[in-house]
């Protein structure tokens, strides 16, 4: 999706530029996504935004899913790949697992870390039978 920006300007204020800085400046400044010519390197680069969250060892199982399905739901629909450190291995002191989530864009990693919020929040009693 993206960019469903431009609608019908509501008031007839918009004829006053005096908010807005001197083109030259804005266009220096590189901080507009779309103005970001990095090169392929821009293109290339997937893990543009990065979290680490800590999950409780017990709660892996609500993030992997049967098979690793749920895992893989989640990568698809956020567009971020999701890695869950190796069994045993923890943050010190502690049985949180480490699981590190990259996505191209930090909107991406944030939904990402949301959905797996929620399946932490949600324990699933389906593996109780």
């Amino acid at each position: 999706g993206g960019g469903g920006g431009g609608g019908a300007p509501s008031t007839s204020t918009s004829s006053a530029p005096s908010p807005q800085p001197p083109s030259h400046l804005s266009s220096s400044l590189g901080s507009s996504p779309g103005g970001m010519h990095g090169g392929p390197a821009a293109s290339l680069a997937s893990a543009a935004a990065s979290v680490q969250i800590a999950v409780p060892d017990t709660l892996i199982g609500a993030i992997l899913g049967r098979d690793g399905q749920t895992l893989k739901e989640l990568q698809l629909s956020t567009g971020t790949r999701i890695k869950i450190s190796q069994r045993g291995v923890f943050v010190p002191g502690t049985n949180h697992r480490v699981v590190t989530i990259t996505g191209p864009s930090a909107e991406s990693v944030a939904t990402a870390q949301f959905m797996i919020g929620q399946r932490l929040a949600v324990r699933p009693r389906t593996e109780m039978r």
